[in-house]
């Protein structure tokens, strides 16, 4: 019997050692909230200031693609942390998203319904 379970043993820890490779996970605002509620994240607006100070998710950092210091400043995060990207409408963050993968951070969320559908699905459950 114990013979049988070295090969799951072997496997599971080969698993366990192996690096995770960065992914991108489309997420809508719904599936948002329901992460926020579960672990640590950074959320990443990187919408123009303008935009911002429309609204924005609590606790977002602004980060603004059309910056040319965009990358640059992605150095103020960890890689390691989950992270959730989003902007208007969902074509901003895609490309954010790619350049984050990029950069090496291990779980990339792109909120790619965007900050319009977020608001209207917190007000939705608000109302």
């Amino acid at each position: 019997m114990r013979a049988s379970l070295v090969p799951f043993i072997i496997v599971f820890v080969i698993l366990s050692c192996t690096e995770q490779k960065p992914s991108i996970k489309n997420i809508n605002a719904k599936q948002f909230s329901e992460l926020i509620k579960l672990v640590e994240l950074q959320v990443i607006d990187v919408r123009t200031k303008a935009e911002v100070n429309k609204g924005a998710v609590e606790g977002a950092l602004n980060l603004d693609i059309t910056n040319p210091d965009f990358e640059k400043r992605l150095s103020i995060l960890d890689a390691e942390l989950p992270t959730v990207v989003y902007c208007a409408v969902g074509s901003r963050s895609a490309v954010a998203a790619k350049i984050l993968k990029e950069a090496g951070f291990i779980n990339v969320y792109d909120l790619t319904t965007g900050y319009a559908s977020w608001r209207a699905y917190r007000e939705e459950q608000y109302n």
